[in-house]
């Protein structure tokens, strides 16, 4: 069995359902040259049963653009909710001046420092604060917990869910303190805020 026959995720030649760990357990073949990575069919287009994520055929070549926004949404995700989970009395812009316990601002940033505490993206998150309630943002924080937990089906692979989750984010975090010291570095050096965000959500295209 070459690497092409196998799925990425549990090794098995089969395709469709019945994967352990793969995305709602669907089988998934990216190394499968010029055939669908879900259902292994050579056709282009709509029509494919088993992509998971909708209904169009999705070859090798697109599975890495396929992560990359897959991961962008992840980390969007998760920043929206942490923040709208936090109370906004822990937010470094309600210590710094610029903004009230509501979130109303008080004055625009000016140094580099109250820029980087209240950029355009939290105004959002206060927004959307102000539109739910706190049980609202609880339901919203649970249902995406569940959901996760729902993919895992047995104490093993909790286990083994567990301890690659350990290992990702303790990878995650090395990089993130990686990329904090180059935004800091290329700041000092002159570059401003607005071009380094540009450059970070450009590295995910």
């Amino acid at each position: 069995m070459t690497q092409e026959d196998k799925c990425m995720y549990c090794g098995s030649s089969s395709y469709g359902t019945g994967c352990l760990y793969g995305p709602k357990g669907i089988h998934v073949h990216p190394h499968n040259r010029g055939k669908c990575i879900y259902c292994g069919s050579s056709s282009i287009g709509s029509g494919c049963i088993y992509n998971p994520f909708g209904k169009v055929h999705v070859r090798g070549v697109d599975f890495n653009a396929m992560i990359k926004e897959t991961a962008e949404h992840g980390i969007t995700l998760g920043y929206l909710l942490r923040r709208l989970s936090q109370p906004i009395k822990e937010w470094h812009a309600y210590k710094l001046g610029l903004i009230d316990e509501m979130g109303n601002i008080k004055r625009k940033p000016t140094l580099a420092l109250e820029k980087v505490a209240f950029s355009k993206a939290d105004m959002y998150v206060i927004r959307l604060k102000q539109m739910l309630s706190e049980a609202e943002i609880d339901i919203l924080n649970n249902t995406v917990y569940l959901k996760k937990l729902d993919e895992v089906k047995s104490p093993q692979q909790m286990a083994e869910h567990y301890e690659l989750e350990i290992d990702v984010e303790y990878k995650i975090k090395e990089n993130i303190e990686q990329l904090q010291n180059i935004i800091m570095e290329a700041n000092n050096l002159g570059l401003d805020l607005g071009t380094i965000e540009k450059l970070i959500v450009k590295s995910f295209q």
